[in-house]
């Protein structure tokens, strides 16, 4: 079972690749609120951390990655990713105002940051968490030894539930 959520991490790994350039491409909103990016960066930092105002309009303090965020989204270290605060303002001339926001400001086209940018740390957090825990039991089970202590009994169990909450994170990030 180890195995199969190592080889398994890593196709789910590349396909999100994929989907992320495409999510840029044809999401960008969805891409800037994934990172809590609010002004449009070339190069972007990708976030480990970001703490915003509670209007969701500012970045207050983060933690990042150079350029990592770039490469992720657009396939080159030097690329641009358009932040929320210009998308909002874009969309808002392109559409108007939009009159059946129910959770949000009208016209304002952003979704709720706060749990866009969590569910996707908790789907990423969690699948490379998962692999992380498979390499370790398939380490600890080497050469045919059976693996003791609590711990790695404990993570065997937990497991198989950490790519299906990932997934679910997954879920709700989209």
């Amino acid at each position: 079972a180890a195995a199969v959520v190592l080889v398994t991490g890593l196709a789910v790994a590349i396909t999100g690749d994929i989907q992320g350039k495409i999510m840029t491409e044809v999401q960008p909103m969805k891409m800037a609120a994934a990172e809590a990016l609010y002004e449009t960066e070339a190069p972007a930092d990708f976030s480990i951390l970001t703490v915003g105002t509670p209007d969701g309009k500012t970045e207050k303090f983060s933690i990042k990655v150079p350029k990592l965020l770039s490469y992720l989204a657009t396939g080159t270290w030097d690329g641009e990713v358009r932040g929320i605060n210009d998308l909002r303002a874009e969309y808002i001339e392109t559409y108007g105002q939009d009159p059946g926001a129910k959770y949000y400001s009208p016209g304002d086209y952003t979704p709720p940051i706060v749990i866009t940018y969590w569910s996707f740390r908790f789907m990423i957090g969690l699948g490379l968490l998962a692999a992380a825990v498979a390499g370790w039991i398939l380490l600890a089970t080497r050469k045919g030894k059976t693996p003791e202590g609590k711990w790695i009994l404990r993570a065997a169990v937990a497991l198989p539930l950490m790519p299906l909450f990932a997934n679910s994170f997954g879920w709700i990030f989209t």
